[in-house]
């Protein structure tokens, strides 16, 4: 497709940023990034980045945007696998309670029922889906080469507000901001009702091979064992709203390692401890862009008289929602430049 005669800048260089960006770029927009951190600097870099959606409102708006960025995934598990970071894996969600089929739950894709004796001790029902799982330091570095390459411009400057980022890019009268500042936002456009949701999680190196796993019965302190295939696993976490400590705590980390513990008891029990040869690597803090609903949106006029797509506010489900909202990004700047 030609170029569009509308120019576009995006706020924001996470995953949310990116992602739209080549979004727009493939639908032929001129599009500039303007971020105080890129891609491996960013929240992004630091997620489990495991398929499923965690901590994102409305249910029904994330569910299709979770089911287009499945499709997505799907794609680019077959192209470009390796250089994306993208592949699916069968995560097994287990839980002491009785559970309902997911509200992302799709004909064809691949779910089912565990049995009792599928499930670790203590745990009383579970499923199985087949689910991308990404690996987040590589799908963000592909998306910034890939944005490069095809022409995007990147402005690394810290911005008080939308205005600002227009004018720092030279944007005209006539152009789009995309927003997509995360936990910025509080900065960028005053939204109050935005707030942290800190995640620490621990990354370790194991002497056998793991299944993925997750058990969430605790929204605060959900458990999950996600092995990334390069040897490195992650066990996690924590989901504390309003929490804005970005340093690794102590206790976190061991209180992570034993809820993670009864994940790992094979079916039927076993001996010893499942942890006993787990090697620590690092821990990891990242906070969630939280907020009551997704923000995505048109607004006009919020960047001195230019308009305006928001796209902020994910909580937890970044990278599970990530094309099914740039896909929509798009059709909302469409549909502005058609009423232009």
């Amino acid at each position: 497709m030609g170029e569009r005669r509308c120019e576009v800048v995006v706020v924001g260089g996470g995953v949310m940023g990116l992602t739209s960006a080549r979004r727009l770029q493939r639908a032929g927009y001129r599009v500039t990034v303007v971020a105080e951190d890129l891609a491996l600097e960013t929240t992004s870099a630091r997620a489990a980045a495991i398929w499923l959606p965690f901590k994102a409102e409305p249910r029904q708006r994330v569910g299709e945007w979770a089911h287009r960025t499945y499709r997505a995934c799907r794609d680019l598990a077959r192209e470009e696998a390796e250089a994306a970071g993208v592949r699916f894996v069968p995560l097994r969600r287990c839980s002491r309670q009785p559970l309902r089929e997911p509200f992302w739950l799709r004909p064809g894709m691949p779910f089912r029922h565990l049995e009792p004796g599928e499930l670790p001790p203590g745990y009383l029902h579970g499923w199985e889906a087949e689910v991308p799982f990404v690996h987040a330091r590589l799908f963000l570095t592909w998306l910034l080469d890939g944005f490069r390459a095809a022409g995007g411009e990147v402005i690394r400057r810290r911005v008080a507000g939308l205005a600002e980022a227009a004018e720092a890019a030279g944007l005209g009268p006539e152009g789009i901001v995309v927003h997509c500042a995360g936990l910025g936002a509080r900065e960028t456009v005053g939204d109050r009702s935005m707030f942290p949701i800190r995640g620490q999680l621990v990354v370790v190196r194991p002497q056998r091979p793991l299944a993925h796993l997750v058990d969430d019965d605790e929204a605060a302190a959900p458990a999950y064992v996600l092995p990334r295939g390069d040897g490195e696993v992650i066990l996690g976490g924590t989901a504390q709203a309003g929490d804005d400590r970005e340093e690794a705590d102590a206790a976190e980390r061991e209180a992570i390692l034993e809820r993670c513990r009864s994940l790992l008891v094979p079916p039927g029990g076993g001996t010893g401890d499942p942890l006993e040869r787990l090697h620590v690597v690092r821990s990891v803090v990242g906070l969630r862009p939280g907020r009551p609903e997704v923000r995505l949106e048109t607004e006009l006029g919020a960047a001195a008289g230019r308009r305006v797509v928001h796209n902020y506010g994910h909580g937890g489900s970044g990278f599970t929602v990530c094309w099914g909202c740039a896909d929509e990004v798009v059709e909302l700047v469409d549909g502005m430049v058609g009423e232009s």
